[in-house]
């Protein structure tokens, strides 16, 4: 082989680590592997209690991380998990009693309009957070309270439209990965989350429509309109990425790469479900308001 022939396949299998890489994502996928398909079976059953306690469990680990990242030990971390396991279930109660879910998922809209402004001001070089252990606690029951009890909710009302919102994540993430490593020269936050490019999120808004609309053909109880999904699906895709840079905000702001160790290549389960914490209320406040006009 000519030496220009090699010189070719050297840049061409360099091109391909790059977008794939090596034993990093091995293990990033062997470890989706394993939690998708126990997700999805627990879903799958149906059963509210069997959900609740799933999500339960990685609300218990986020809350967790959420006080370490922040460098809470002893009673304060303990104080902070029981604050956000009462407010769940009283949160859960009011849905159930008063059908409050509405108002619940609609204050988590607003929070998410102010985060976004946070990171943008972030960006920019100026930090606009609270400081203080008490308001960085309520901001962690604003974050983490709300998702769980959308998420619950999507199981309760119809467990097909929250597969469908797990799919959506799913697909967002992996396209934004990809793509990001393949063309991603451009940071999309530099300051906040140098690994995030404007070439990951805006392929995974681009993708957003297409698993909209395939999310309307699922066989739910109330069938909607493909092209109310795929507007949804983009607006869920950029509250995803909301929740993904200010979960990046946080790290920074408390000098940690990872949330956690416990899931193997991803991190720990912010690291996993940031994008969820946006996503989920907004997702289920738009679904609420369309099926209430109807």
């Amino acid at each position: 082989r000519s030496p220009s022939t090699r010189a070719r396949q050297r840049s061409a299998s360099n091109a391909a680590a790059s977008v794939f890489g090596t034993s990093a994502l091995l293990v990033r996928l062997l470890t989706a592997a394993i939690l998708i398909p126990v997700l999805l079976g627990v879903l799958w059953l149906d059963s509210l209690p069997a959900t609740a306690t799933l999500l339960g469990g990685f609300l218990a680990i986020a809350g967790f991380e959420w006080a370490t990242l922040l460098g809470w030990k002893g009673l304060p971390r303990v104080l902070f998990l029981v604050a956000v396991a009462a407010l769940s279930v009283s949160g859960a109660i009011c849905i159930v009693l008063f059908g409050a879910q509405a108002p619940i998922f609609l204050f988590a809209c607003a929070w998410w309009v102010w985060a976004t402004a946070a990171i943008i001001a972030a960006q920019r070089g100026r930090d606009i957070l609270p400081t203080g252990r008490l308001a960085w606690a309520m901001l962690g029951c604003f974050v983490l309270v709300p998702s769980y009890l959308a998420l619950v909710w999507l199981q309760t009302y119809d467990r097909w439209l929250l597969m469908g919102l797990f799919g959506l994540i799913w697909t967002a993430d992996t396209v934004a990965y990809f793509a990001g490593r393949a063309w991603g020269e451009r940071r999309l936050a530099s300051r906040i989350s140098p690994g995030k490019t404007w070439a990951g999120a805006l392929a995974a808004v681009a993708a957003a429509p297409l698993v909209g609309a395939a999310i309307a053909q699922l066989p739910t109880t109330n069938p909607l309109p493909p092209l109310f999904m795929a507007g949804l699906a983009c607006l869920v895709v950029v509250a995803s990425i909301v929740g993904d840079l200010f979960e990046s905000l946080l790290k920074r702001r408390g000098g940690h790469k990872d949330s956690g160790t416990i899931l193997p290549g991803h991190g720990g389960v912010l690291d996993r479900i940031d994008s969820l914490l946006a996503a989920a209320p907004l997702y289920a406040y738009v679904l609420i308001c369309m099926l209430s006009a109807r």
